[in-house]
């Protein structure tokens, strides 16, 4: 996908570049947006946690920063996904790991969308919307692999 850079920076851990594809081609088709330039950096813990304390004043443990780098209605940002965070936090969610990693690359363009989750009825909004973009993944996924 043009625009798309997906960059496994995680000594030990990754996600599949197929379904972080398929998960970002469904979103912005779903949400009518176009792609300028979308770079996801699956990292690990100590990475994510420099950036929160660097550009959010943040000195804690986090799973996803997502940067906008545009203010158009083309996407142009970087989404940053703690793959420590999701491998120590799947089974609590009762989840896989690509699964729970996968919902923070949705949740971090969720936030390049123009989404916010400062409120309850906004984290449940954008909780439910994750939902229901990782069930088209899978589903979109299953299809693939068995043409």
């Amino acid at each position: 996908m043009d625009g798309l850079h997906i960059a496994q920076e995680h000594a030990s851990l990754s996600l599949d570049d197929t379904a972080v594809e398929a998960l970002v081609r469904g979103m912005l088709t779903h949400e009518s947006r176009v792609l300028d330039y979308l770079g996801i950096v699956l990292t690990d813990r100590v990475t994510l946690c420099g950036l929160n304390k660097k550009y959010r004043s943040g000195d804690y443990d986090t799973d996803v920063l997502s940067f906008p780098l545009g203010d158009g209605k083309a996407i142009d940002g970087e989404i940053y996904v703690s793959l420590d965070y999701a491998a120590e936090h799947c089974t609590e969610f009762g989840a896989s790991f690509e699964e729970e990693a996968l919902r923070y690359v949705a949740h971090g363009l969720l936030h390049l969308m123009g989404y916010d989750d400062r409120d309850e009825e906004e984290r449940l909004r954008m909780r439910r919307m994750e939902g229901v973009y990782l069930d088209a993944c899978r589903n979109l996924l299953r299809r693939h692999q068995r043409a």
